[in-house]
């Protein structure tokens, strides 16, 4: 038994699941938590210019590391990150949102405070925003924190969803005696159910002529990616994955075929041989209206085996008793037969052939293709260049960011400074359009300050380039004001100390600025592409039936 404060403990537990970094933005009401982050020696404090950025980054950092968090103050900090605490959400994204809120007495004497909405019953109003958004939402409370903190946490590792824990100033530093143990994550399951999954899909298995795996998201945040290797290269089955769960499955294995988003997928005999199966199983993938060609799907839906981590579903069987990750391992270990049809993924690379020509996106995927390696993480944003990344190779070992389901332009960037800050060593390459990077640029600041030698390709096309194609090519709302983005980040960094900046136009431009990058690892490099205005990636032409 030792006594500790409830801040101290809430820290211990966040370093005990693996968070050594907290995003946020200093406020009055978490100053004094914020200094026993200060104080903790297995934990670093990452400021950050707003609290959206913030979310953005513990988003990104979470994606790497398993698990992040965020710290912002009551009221406009916690209100400010509601978009990118709503992302993770949307996107299964386990992120720790604590809020330093007004002490106790306050609330139970309904004193109009600041940050409130400025009426006597304001305690609460916010929680309820959250509570929408997060898989657990807790007001600490000095009698039960240590149970509350504990399910909060094990909430946000069993769920992969955010969860909101409000920390009042007087609760935080709140002395406790305890007896600190290890959490236990220990999750139980139907035996029997998993038993007649395995059968029923062993039996399938052995019937099927033609049998493909849709890889998604979830495999990714499980951890399982290994296990779906392993169990794709026992059986022999193909694989395809979307947009959302590209990086789920090892791109340079012979059975991966590519990316499959239903009826316009750039490649058509992916399409083909997906809709012509005899046996689908989709494990841990979410069809949204971006990666499934607004829901045109053409497989037979009677030959779908559906595993997610809520349910396993097919033919009029429906299972939710069961454990996402133990079932994918079973079927890992397990001496499944499969004797029908698999082919061997199309391994086509285009060279880059650098000349004096504007950059196009064809010649900048080509680029990238030979630019990036094994163990990198690469994030992209949505618009116009999602359409390209998605369609890099990746090789073996990459990690790949993309928010396809919420989508919200300017995530990339700090969610690039948080998928750094949590891998150290791997590179980190974000690829961003000017639209969406002028949402979020202030965060260069933060990379530049903290010396993340990350790397950024922007994407300058004059505007919202994908907005114009959707409707209104000429219409004013679909311009940006024109920035000068290479000086903008020398306003950050005007000795030039801790980053390099390009501004390229033609591809042998590119290709100098690509090689200068393996020369400064050390540095922030920012590389402004100028793309011409309706210029787009063939799987763009295909979308927007532009071929």
């Amino acid at each position: 038994m030792k006594v500790v404060t409830i801040g101290k403990y809430l820290l211990d537990r966040l370093s005990e699941v693996g968070i050594k970094d907290i995003f946020g933005v200093p406020g009055d009401y978490n100053l004094e938590f914020l200094d026993g982050i200060i104080d903790h020696q297995e934990l670093n404090w990452i400021g950050c210019t707003n609290e959206l950025n913030a979310a953005y980054s513990a988003d990104g950092y979470a994606r790497i590391n398993g698990i992040g968090a965020i710290l912002t103050t009551y009221g406009v900090g916690e209100l400010s990150a509601v978009n990118g605490i709503a992302g993770s959400y949307s996107e299964d994204v386990p992120v720790i949102h604590i809020v330093g809120t007004p002490k106790r007495e306050y609330f139970k004497r309904h004193m109009i405070l600041h940050h409130s909405l400025g009426t006597d019953d304001t305690f609460g109003s916010f929680k309820k925003i959250y509570e929408n958004i997060s898989s657990y939402t807790v007001w600490l409370d000095a009698k039960n924190a240590i149970n509350q903190i504990d399910s909060a946490i094990k909430a946000a590792v069993f769920y992969k969803k955010p969860v909101y824990i409000m920390l009042p100033v007087d609760v935080a530093s709140f002395e406790i005696l305890c007896d600190i143990k290890p959490l236990s994550f220990a999750s139980g399951f139907d035996v029997k159910e998993h038993a007649e999954i395995l059968e029923d899909i062993e039996k399938k298995l052995k019937k099927s002529n033609q049998a493909v795996i849709i890889s998604g998201h979830k495999i990714v945040r499980y951890g399982l990616s290994k296990d779906l290797e392993q169990f794709a290269t026992n059986t022999n089955i193909n694989v395809v994955t979307t947009a959302y769960g590209k990086g789920s499955f090892n791109e340079e294995n012979e059975l991966y075929l590519g990316i499959y988003n239903g009826e316009k997928s750039l490649d058509q005999s992916i399409v083909k041989f997906v809709d012509t199966a005899d046996l689908i199983l989709i494990i841990g993938n979410k069809f949204t209206d971006i990666t499934s060609s607004n829901f045109k799907l053409n497989f037979d839906k009677n030959c779908v085996v559906e595993i997610s981590d809520t349910h396993v579903k097919y033919d009029t069987k429906l299972f939710t008793n069961h454990s996402f990750g133990f079932l994918i391992k079973k079927l890992a270990s397990k001496k499944l037969i499969y004797d029908g049809l698999s082919i061997v993924g199309k391994k086509d690379k285009k060279e880059f052939e650098p000349s004096e020509a504007p950059i196009k996106y064809n010649a900048l995927t080509n680029a990238l293709n030979e630019f990036i390696k094994p163990s990198d993480i690469l994030v992209s944003d949505i618009g116009t260049c999602m359409y390209m990344t998605q369609y890099l190779k990746l090789k073996k070992g990459m990690k790949f960011i993309l928010q396809p389901l919420w989508a919200s332009i300017g995530f990339s960037f700090p969610a690039s400074f948080g998928a750094k800050i949590a891998t150290g060593y791997n590179r980190v390459i974000n690829v961003i359009g000017d639209g969406a990077f002028n949402m979020t640029f202030n965060e260069i600041g933060s990379v530049i300050s903290k010396k993340v030698n990350m790397i950024t390709i922007l994407i300058n096309n004059k505007g919202y380039t994908i907005e114009k194609y959707i409707h209104g090519p000429k219409q004013s709302y679909n311009n940006i004001p024109s920035v000068n983005y290479t000086d903008l980040v020398k306003a950050f960094d005007p000795n030039g100390l801790n980053s390099l900046t390009f501004k390229v136009n033609s591809e042998l431009e590119l290709s100098e600025a690509l090689k200068a990058c393996k020369e400064n690892n050390d540095k922030f490099i920012f590389i402004e592409v100028m793309i011409p205005e309706f210029d787009i990636h063939e799987y763009g032409k295909k979308i927007f039936n532009l071929e």
